[in-house]
C-alpha cells in the first residue's frame, strides 16, 4: 500500500548570515595565509610555542583557542544591502539591532557591530552545499523559494528505514552542522510543517503534525 503523502520543513536559523559571514572568514584565512607564507621567508629565531595553562595551572602547549570560540549567531553580526539593514544575528538582536536599521544606528547601539554586505554568491553556495548534505537523508530535496535556509523534504516512503522519526533526526543532525538551533518539522502540508518550525514547542528541535491533523494544528 503507497504511503501517504508527507512533507518535512527544515528549518535553519539566520542561514545567510551564516554563509557570507563564513566566506568572510576564509578570506581572512586566505589572507593570513599568505602572509604567512611571505614572513617564513625572513629568517627568524626559534622561540617556544606560547602554552596556556590547564585547569590546575600545567602548561598546556597543544591547547587550541580556536575550539572555544563561540558560534557565529553568538557574536553581533549583520548584513546590510546598501544603507539599511537586512539580517542580523541573535546576538545583535540581544543588543537591540534590527533589520532595517541603518548601519549608523546600528552601531550608536552596538559599537562592536561587524557589519557585512549582503553576497547572493556566497549564499547561493552555501544553499547547494546544504542541500547537497541534506539529500543523504532524502533523494527529495528542495530549497524554499524566497527563503534561504528553508527546504522541503519529501517524507514519504520511510516506514521500512525508521519512519519519520529516522528520517526528523537525521535530518537534525545534518542542519546542526550549520546551527544548533535548526528546526525539522513533518506534516501533511507544506504550510503546516513551516508553521510547526516557527512554532514554541518548547526545547523540543523536532515536531511531527499527526496524519490527517494539520487544520486542528493551524487552527
Amino acid at each position: 500500500m503507497q504511503s501517504v503523502w508527507r512533507v518535512a520543513c527544515v528549518r535553519i536559523p539566520r542561514f545567510p548570515i551564516g554563509a557570507v559571514w563564513q566566506c568572510a572568514e576564509e578570506e581572512r584565512r586566505a589572507r593570513m595565509d599568505r602572509q604567512d607564507q611571505q614572513l617564513s621567508l625572513l629568517p627568524v629565531p626559534e622561540v617556544a610555542p606560547p602554552s596556556v595553562p590547564t585547569a590546575d595551572g600545567s602548561p598546556n602547549p597543544t591547547s587550541d583557542a580556536s575550539s572555544s570560540l563561540p558560534h557565529w549567531d553568538e557574536l553581533p553580526i549583520a548584513l546590510t544591502d546598501g544603507a539599511r539593514l537586512r539580517a542580523v544575528t541573535a546576538a545583535a538582536g540581544r543588543l537591540h539591532v534590527r533589520a532595517g536599521m541603518t548601519v549608523a544606528a546600528a552601531r550608536a547601539d552596538c559599537a562592536r557591530l561587524e557589519v557585512l554586505p549582503w553576497d547572493d554568491v556566497a549564499v547561493a553556495q552555501a544553499l547547494v552545499r546544504a542541500t547537497a548534505a541534506l539529500l543523504i537523508a532524502s533523494p527529495h530535496v528542495t530549497p524554499v523559494a524566497g527563503a534561504p535556509g528553508m527546504w522541503w523534504v519529501g517524507a514519504g516512503g520511510f516506514d521500512g528505514v525508521g519512519g519519520e522519526r529516522g528520517l526528523t533526526r537525521a535530518l537534525l543532525r545534518l542542519a546542526r552542522t550549520w546551527h544548533p538551533r535548526a528546526r525539522v518539522a513533518v506534516a501533511d502540508s507544506c504550510v503546516a510543517a513551516r508553521a510547526a518550525t516557527w512554532a514554541d514547542h518548547g526545547d523540543a528541535a523536532i515536531y511531527v503534525v499527526p496524519r490527517g491533523g494539520c487544520a486542528e494544528y493551524l487552527a
